[in-house]
């Protein structure tokens, strides 16, 4: 799993992916 946080228009969004979750 991995996880990681990005940042759209000044809001923070912390996303998580499920490797292999297909």
């Amino acid at each position: 799993m991995k996880y990681y946080t990005i940042t759209v228009n000044g809001n923070t969004y912390d996303v998580t992916v499920e490797e292999g979750a297909r």
